[in-house]
């Protein structure tokens, strides 16, 4: 709710995701499964852009862990965007 009012807590919650991004692979399964979920949650809700993810260089091989959270990510931001329009 925070950042539908505030841009300053929508960049603050934006810096906070790069920050995690750059921490992937010192991550357990369980805490990258929850990170995958709360990003595409924000995504849907339109509390984080889908810009944010700009700084994630997917052209660069990615390590096992953030193909994992990549493709939770999408996952669930594909199941939250068939589901709303329905």
């Amino acid at each position: 709710r925070l950042t539908a009012h505030s841009r300053a807590h929508r960049l603050t919650a934006q810096f906070c995701m790069w920050d995690q991004y750059k921490l992937l692979s010192e991550l357990g399964p369980g805490q990258l499964a929850n990170l995958a979920r709360l990003n595409a949650a924000l995504v849907v809700r339109d509390a984080l852009q889908l810009g944010s993810l700009k700084v994630v260089d997917f052209g660069s091989p990615l390590s096992a862990k953030s193909l994992f959270f990549w493709r939770l990510f999408m996952q669930h931001l594909l199941a939250a965007c068939s589901t709303t329009t329905q």
